[in-house]
């Protein structure tokens, strides 16, 4: 028999996951976005390197399909089915497209503005989605992502953008821009939101390093930063000093109810291993 240069390095996968939340769950210091419910989940995926001759370093195709039951009636509140196709070249550049499912059943109506909301009913839709990197080893890369088409009764097109710049071993810049627009022709609304951010990591030695963002959004009007040291003297042992602040920029400026300056705080946080 000839030799199969693919044989070993193909790589199936398997997951099967059951879980249940019941009404009295408390999570702790945590959060769930949802109550009482229980949720089936499966992911298959199979993965293989083509070969010497290929551009393509990998490939993965990978089916997942799921669902949330609700457990005061058994009756399912949302699902979903879709698959992917991921790839990753041998120069460096990376993404996937899926096209995907979903369906909602919503008891109650769910706001996503002021002026944009949905209300309580069943609804299936499809959408797709795709990503593209280039390689993260340069000094500068990027990211842009899609998700577009149904979106309940209407549809969804959001898109955003992710420049990086390795300045050097110690500095990292980061900026991202989000676009989303929702239309609902069937009840006249539309809604649309840009997100503005910008991050910057120093590492100023091993123990010691310092970040920084600034974002704005449209949706609030309101500019958020925060500024933050951490100090790790040891394993184990971090020190961190944290800085937010939040301000209205737009919209409700002159609003009282809405001051332009949304909060302000300090925050000390020492983490020491016993």
């Amino acid at each position: 028999m000839p030799h199969d240069p693919e044989k070993r390095i193909r790589d199936p996968a398997t997951a099967l996951v059951f879980s249940r939340s019941g009404p009295d769950f408390d999570p702790g210091l945590g959060f769930e976005t949802r109550t009482d419910f229980s949720l089936f989940h499966a992911n298959l995926a199979y993965g293989w390197i083509p070969g010497p001759k290929s551009r393509l370093f990998s490939h993965v195709v990978r089916y997942a399909g799921g669902a949330y039951l609700r457990n005061s009636d058994q009756r399912v509140e949302s699902a979903w089915s879709g698959v992917l196709w991921m790839f990753k070249t041998k120069s460096g550049f990376s993404g996937y497209i899926s096209p995907y499912w979903m369906f909602e059943n919503l008891s109650g109506p769910f706001a996503i503005s002021g002026k944009a909301g949905v209300p309580a009913s069943r609804y299936q839709y499809g959408s797709f989605a795709a990503e593209f990197s280039t390689p993260s080893v340069r000094a500068l890369n990027l990211a842009l992502k899609l998700d577009a088409g149904g979106f309940y009764d209407g549809h969804r097109f959001s898109s955003s953008a992710i420049p990086t710049w390795n300045a050097s071993s110690t500095l990292r810049i980061e900026a991202a821009y989000s676009f989303d627009r929702v239309v609902f022709p069937g009840r006249g609304q539309i809604y649309i939101a840009h997100i503005a951010r910008l991050r910057a990591l120093c590492a100023l030695s091993v123990k010691l390093s310092v970040s920084a963002f600034i974002q704005y959004g449209s949706d609030s009007g309101k500019v958020t930063g925060n500024f933050r040291v951490r100090y790790n003297p040891r394993k184990g042992v971090d020190l961190y000093v944290v800085y937010n602040k939040a301000r209205t920029i737009s919209g409700a400026l002159f609003d009282p109810a809405d001051p332009p300056l949304q909060g302000r705080a300090l925050f000390l946080k020492l983490g020491y291993p016993f």
